[in-house]
């Protein structure tokens, strides 16, 4: 949902820009899910890099620090990189894709650690 508000934000500034737009188009649907795709294969790169550096159990809180760091400049750099290539605002790019990246991280992670304790109470009553 939130590459396509980025994409949405994109064709609103192109329209800006060219004079003779006519009337608004809405981005494609199909091209915004093949861009979010892509984007999303290329940002999963990033904290697997940093991951596979810590090889050693001992530095796991380390490797999720790391990991989340370089998945926010990740986050950072899409967000910037969409808004250049679209001439839209930088900062309000880089944010909302920062934001929504951080919320989804954060989900993701609570979401596991719920799954944990329940695997594992289910697993020591039975």
């Amino acid at each position: 949902m939130l590459s396509v508000y980025s994409q949405l934000d994109i064709e609103r500034a192109h329209m800006k820009r060219v004079v003779n737009a006519g009337k608004e188009r809405l981005p494609n649907p199909l091209q915004a899910a093949l861009a979010s795709a892509l984007a999303f294969c290329i940002g999963a790169m990033l904290p697997l890099l940093a991951a596979a550096a810590f090889q050693d159990k001992k530095y796991h809180k380390l490797m999720l620090g790391v990991v989340a760091g370089s998945s926010s400049l990740g986050l950072l750099a899409f967000g910037a990189g969409s808004a250049v290539l679209g001439n839209a605002p930088v900062m309000k790019s880089c944010m909302r894709v920062l934001i929504g990246g951080c919320l989804a991280m954060a989900t993701t992670i609570g979401s596991i650690q719920g799954f944990d304790k329940l695997t594992k109470k289910l697993s020591h009553s039975g």
